[in-house]
């Protein structure tokens, strides 16, 4: 119950700092969710089922997580491995990668596939050079 309730609040704070993106409809969902409406009572207000309700809820929540977390578009298990070697920003991958540190041939549990999803996240060709902007 204690895990429950703390996952809640970290959702709740998360959710003050980050509502401007969300369109009306989702903040008002998370604004009522945080009252302490059920998403039954959500549904009835707005017209909707209480599935659509929780999804509309749980998606707003996704978006303001994205929004504030600069890895979050990353798989799990490449963000473990940034976190793995103090990489917390755009910015420090791309200069890691310029250094070598992050390098398919030599850092361990790192491959090529891995590799190429962090180079796309980063704006970077796979050799880890920038990617420049297509001519129009």
């Amino acid at each position: 119950m204690t895990q429950l309730k703390s996952r809640r609040c970290q959702s709740v704070n998360y959710a003050q700092e980050s509502k401007a993106i969300l369109d009306p409809k989702r903040r008002q969902i998370v604004e009522w969710r945080e009252s302490g409406k059920n998403f039954r009572e959500i549904g009835e207000a707005l017209g909707i089922s209480r599935a659509y309700a929780h999804a509309l809820y749980t998606h707003a929540i996704r978006r303001m997580q994205l929004s504030s977390d600069p890895l979050a578009s990353l798989s799990q298990r490449s963000r473990n491995c940034l976190a793995g070697h103090g990489l917390e920003t755009r910015e420090q991958v791309i200069a890691a990668i310029a250094k070598g540190l992050l390098n398919p041939n030599r850092t361990q549990r790192y491959g090529a596939k891995m590799h190429a999803e962090i180079c796309h996240w980063a704006g970077l060709r796979n050799d880890g050079k920038v990617v420049s902007p297509r001519p129009e």
